[in-house]
């Protein structure tokens, strides 16, 4: 092998080793700049569903506190003004979802409760030593977690003083479930979430095994408060932490936790909830950050053997055509006679193909536009509703404004304070509903990612509120325990959920006990949601060209809705169809390709 040989052999052998070098120290650097990301991500998305949920009740015992119902019952605990705030309280519960809400007199007893039928009642326990109850004897609003001395369960309480004039009557508590955060996971694979009070004590989490175990060492005052309060029950707080690492939550990077059965490191990021007084964490394996490495210094590895390979061929080619003009010129003559063709060809079949991109992209760009159409059709449909959703607070926050001027004229500057904190809160309210309303209006950028179902129907049934609200329909979810994520773009597959439910709440309102059933099942390959209604049905003659475009049977309407929702479905590898009930109704299905099968596609 000659000296040349052997370096032209060296020199790329070289350069590899320093590619390798090079790759392995920005994967390292950007593996963990994509892990925090990812860890971000989820601590954003959590910590907006989180505040959505507790912010629907923040109103409720501050409107109730005015009721005077509830003054009566504090002022003379008679049986029958007792039995009147006891039903009011239950109806109260029922129509707000809470699990209970009940009056505590000046002493901290329970005089009246929702769950009054119950054996479980709250009437007549002490809540003395609950910091909602001696927070809200001072005169303020306040919220507070624990576990109910009672049930064992775990809840939010939102309480409020109730006044007589100048005079404290007593205190109205409203205790929500976290039910919702008991169930969930984050739907990054590996990933975890922990609640916990300021003190670092974890109360909700989604490892069972670290809920009412302590993060931060804990003074001895705050323990003897937390078992004073009866916060988590009668039991002794275990530690989850390592003696040495920080005790500021938000300044921690790194943690070791143990996670069955075994300590794990984990890579964390904590955001403080300051209207709740709360730690929010989102934990993520630190052995990810191996895998975001690995998927750097692949790409890396790769970039630099398709290089090297076509170098070479590059190089072989310029050899041989050489060799080939050495022998025989005229031959080259020829080829280059050919070779002009063959360009005159090339630029023929690009301007085919510029014309088919921009084709192609027109196409597209028109679907879109007609997607975000048909998003607003079903808004302007909706527009009765959800101005009759913005008016209640708007009547309210208007209410308040009347009183603050009252109160504002008598010198009760507190008062005054209190009205306007109203007003603020509703605006909140108000502002999250339009929100909503704009994320549902937004034009998808057609994005397939791996979703679950069961959000994307509460978030549907969250846009059409008003919509089953004003036609007084009854709209039931029924889904499995679980059920597996699905392959497609949330912002599109919602907006097919808005339109077949939508469908259904107008076919069920005329019937005399209307009804909508939105029911989930999945096997190994594939997840099923089954929109039926009892309304009339549809007609045997237009089943057929249900899903071609402009086809409504509705006063008003783009009649896209359907065709739509169909080229949506199907571009998800999916598949939707119609058929009429055997009683009455009718039950549209779609069917979506589990995540795990879904086929690769590419853009």
């Amino acid at each position: 092998m000659t000296a040349d040989k052997k370096h032209k052999i060296k020199l790329p052998l070289l350069v590899f080793f320093l590619m390798l070098i090079a790759s392995g120290l920005i994967s390292s650097y950007f593996g963990d700049i994509a892990l925090s990301k990812a860890i971000l991500e989820e601590l954003d998305e959590m910590s907006e569903r989180l505040s959505y949920e507790l912010a629907k009740y923040q109103n409720l015992p501050i409107v109730l506190a005015e009721n005077t119902v509830f003054k009566d019952a504090l002022l003379d605990d008679s049986k029958s003004n007792i039995d009147l705030s006891n039903k009011l309280l239950e109806k109260h519960a029922l129509d707000s979802g809470t699990e209970a809400i009940y009056l505590l007199n000046k002493r901290g007893l329970a005089v009246s409760s929702s769950n009054w039928q119950s054996p479980s009642s709250f009437i007549g326990g002490s809540y003395h030593f609950r910091p909602y109850y001696k927070l809200a004897m001072q005169g303020r609003n306040t919220n507070y977690f624990a576990l109910g001395t009672k049930s064992g369960k775990r809840g939010y309480y939102f309480s409020s003083p109730i006044r007589n004039g100048s005079e404290l009557l007593g205190v109205v508590v409203v205790k929500v479930s976290l039910s919702t955060f008991e169930k969930y996971r984050p739907p990054r694979k590996g990933f975890e979430f922990i609640l916990s009070d300021v003190n670092g004590i974890v109360f909700v989490s989604s490892q069972e095994q670290w809920n009412y175990k302590t993060l931060l060492p804990l003074e001895e005052k705050v323990v003897n408060d937390v078992a004073v309060q009866k916060q988590f029950g009668e039991g002794s707080i275990e530690n989850l932490y390592i003696k040495g690492e920080s005790t500021d939550l938000r300044a921690k990077k790194d943690i070791s936790l143990v996670s069955n059965g075994a300590r794990k490191p984990y890579r964390m990021q904590a955001r403080f909830m300051e209207e709740e007084k709360w730690f929010l964490i989102v934990l993520a394996p630190s052995s990810l950050a191996n895998r975001y490495h690995m998927h750097v210094l692949s790409a890396g590895t790769g970039l630099y053997l398709l290089g090297l390979f076509f170098g070479l061929y590059w190089r072989g080619t310029i050899e041989s055509k050489q060799a080939l003009q050495d022998l025989n010129d005229q031959l080259e003559m020829r080829v280059e006679a050919r070779t002009s063709a063959l360009l005159q060809t090339n630029q023929d079949l690009e301007v085919l193909i510029t014309k088919y991109r921009y084709a192609q992209e027109s196409l597209k760009q028109t679907q879109n536009e007609l997607i975000h159409a048909e998003k607003l059709a079903v808004l302007g449909e909706m527009s009765a509703g959800i101005n009759h959703e913005l008016n209640q607070p708007l009547t309210a926050m208007g209410a308040y404004a009347e009183n603050a001027k009252k109160f504002l004229d008598l010198g009760r500057d507190d008062c005054v304070s209190e009205n306007l904190d109203a007003i603020v809160n509703l605006n909140l309210e108000m502002a999250k509903i339009i929100k909503k309303l704009k994320v549902f209006s937004r034009k998808s950028q057609y994005k397939l990612s791996s979703i679950p179902i069961l959000p994307l129907l509460e978030d549907a049934l969250v846009i059409l509120n008003s919509q089953i609200r004003g036609l007084n329909v009854q709209v039931d979810i029924i889904s499995e325990t679980s059920t597996p994520q699905v392959m497609g773009d949330s912002t599109l597959l919602e907006q097919v959920f808005v339109n077949i439910i939508n469908n259904a709440i107008y076919a069920a309102s005329k019937a005399a006990d209307p009804r909508v059933i939105v029911s989930v099942s999945s096997n190994k390959k594939s997840t099923k949601v089954l929109v039926s209604d009892n309304g009339k049905g549809v007609d045997e003659e237009i089943l057929e060209c249900i899903f071609e475009p402009f086809f409504t049977t509705k006063k008003a309407g783009l009649g896209l809705g359907l065709t739509l929702s169909k080229r949506i479905v199907e571009s998800c590898n999916g598949s939707i169809s119609v058929t009429n009930l055997p009683d009455n109704g009718a039950q549209f299905v779609i069917e979506l390709l589990n995540h795990d099968i879904h086929p690769s596609r590419s853009n």
